[in-house]
């Protein structure tokens, strides 16, 4: 059965996540690169340990009881020095960006909302600031594409994240050539994701959340993985004409990189909300688990619900 099982699992996978990549740098010489669209409109610094996401067909967002969908969707992630860096870029029309701005803004508690130009975009700016955490997100859309910018750390603005920040170049004229010393995103390499089905069958259970505080979670020489942005899953419009509610639960890794590299998947629902879920979820920002100044793996419970009103 349990073999059955893993086929059933890698068959799952490799049908729902086809297109689903993540692609990591290997060793640079360099601490940072400059990493740029194919087409020339976008670059921006990054450092040179990091992962990088592609996903053709994307997901979809809602706004106003409209659907749109976020395809071609590229997002790099990495940690250095205790900060989160990370941009992702979607092909998209502008109301899909408007959909994750608005939702963004209402997840942010407190937060400082902004305006203003650079190189020409119109960004939009959410600064939050708490007692655990600093974070700035960005956005901004060209004709056909947008981006969102984030750097987060526990320690207020830090030197990584206004180096990633200031890197930033938009180009809206696309003519020009590409900066020969750029990594183009088609040329990063990678590995798939680990995504495993584990249905269980008691519903009653409950999984543990191993990042509950324990006695060496209260130790001062470890600091607490923290969810700085947690989007959430749009119903689509199948699954909504068949009105599926419930729950879908996941077991997930939150890697020391500020990735997740490996998801469990312990409860589903039909009609295409899995696939939004894990999309979701791929897009969290996190700082990682640390235990005294380094970053460490950590595994956490992760519930989305579906509910119709």
């Amino acid at each position: 059965m349990k073999k059955i099982a893993s086929i059933f699992a890698l068959l799952f996978s490799a049908i729902l996540f086809s297109q689903l990549t993540v692609f990591s740098q290997g060793d640079q010489s360099a601490k940072w690169i400059r990493v740029q669209s194919d087409d020339g409109e976008f670059s921006i610094e990054v450092p040179a340990k990091h992962t990088y996401f592609y996903d053709k067909d994307g997901f979809e967002v809602t706004k106003k009881s409209k659907n749109y969908r976020l395809q071609k969707m590229s997002m790099l992630n990495a940690y250095s020095e205790n900060t989160l860096v990370s941009f992702e870029s979607y092909e998209t029309k502008k109301n899909g960006l408007d959909a994750v701005y608005e939702y963004d803004k209402a997840f942010a508690k407190n937060a400082k909302v902004s305006d203003f130009n650079h190189y020409g975009a119109a960004i939009k700016q959410i600064l939050v600031k708490t007692d655990e955490y600093y974070c700035v997100r960005q956005y901004f859309y060209s004709k056909t594409r947008t981006y969102i910018l984030t750097a987060a750390s526990r320690n207020g603005e830090t030197a990584v994240a206004k180096r990633f920040l200031d890197s930033l170049i938009f180009k809206t004229d696309t003519t020009e050539k590409p900066n020969p010393d750029a990594v183009l995103f088609s040329s990063l390499k990678g590995t798939q994701v680990d995504i495993n089905i584990a249905i269980k069958n008691d519903k009653n259970k409950t999984r543990k959340d191993n990042t509950s505080k324990t006695p060496i979670e209260q130790d001062k020489n470890v600091s607490k993985l923290i969810l700085v942005n947690k989007p959430a899953p749009s119903y689509v419009a199948v699954a909504r004409m068949n009105a599926v509610q419930g729950a879908i639960q996941f077991e997930v890794i939150f890697g020391e990189n500020s990735f997740i590299p490996k998801i469990e998947v312990e409860k589903s629902l039909p009609d295409g909300l899995l696939r939004q879920a894990v999309f979701a979820l791929l897009r969290v920002k996190f700082l990682p688990k640390e235990e005294a100044g380094k970053a460490v793996s950590t595994t956490r419970t992760i519930e989305y619900n579906f509910l119709l009103y």
